[in-house]
């Protein structure tokens, strides 16, 4: 069976729209939820790999302690919930607790239980951002200033290591890596300038 040369051309053309507005709409999510999302800071460790094939970025940990669950609910492995960050003290959203429902009129981040709550009610979340992409020549040098940091931290002089997230409607974005607030990329241009 032949294809008339029209739809061919036709399908042909298709394809490559669905190719090219594929990637456009998942980099256009990700950049409209880092310009809308609330911020929401979360304690991390990153060093920074390098990969042949996906070049330099920092990997990173994001450490939250057990939170409790709302309501007393039980959260399952496998189950969906819900993180909700609320401001502290000083007005940074931070999550707080965690919930099978979807908190309204707050800022939340969706996630799946790879394991279960704790006896006391209480869950650790694991969450789903891994890497900070960064320039790749500042990539090594985000690993020197990550590294004085730590030192720093463990001479008590008390410097903090969080990741920047951007969070609106369960969905969450990574939007930088701050050491004592600060964008790790000005560090960065300050070791370069001296």
């Amino acid at each position: 069976m032949k294809i008339p040369r029209q739809l061919a051309m036709i399908l042909l053309g298709l394809t490559i729209a669905a190719q090219i507005a594929t990637p456009a709409w998942l980099v256009g999510r990700l950049e409209w939820l880092r310009c809308n999302g609330e911020e929401v800071l979360v304690p991390c460790q990153a060093f920074d790999p390098y990969d042949p094939l996906r070049g330099r970025y920092v990997t990173i940990n994001p450490g939250l302690d057990l939170l409790p669950v709302k309501e007393g609910a039980v959260i399952e492995q496998g189950d969906e919930y819900y993180l909700r960050a609320a401001p502290d003290d000083e007005g940074v959203y931070r999550f707080v607790d965690a919930s099978v429902v979807p908190p309204e009129g707050e800022p939340y981040l969706t996630l799946t239980a790879r394991r279960w709550t704790s006896s006391d009610g209480s869950v650790r979340p694991q969450l789903p951002f891994r890497r900070y992409y960064m320039n790749e020549a500042m990539a090594p040098e985000a690993e020197l200033v990550y590294r004085d940091a730590v030192r720093q931290m463990r001479k008590n002089d008390e410097k903090r290591v969080e990741l920047r997230l951007r969070v609106r409607n369960g969905r969450g974005a990574v939007d930088g890596i701050l050491i004592d607030g600060r964008p790790i990329e000005e560090f960065i241009k300050e070791a370069g300038a001296e």
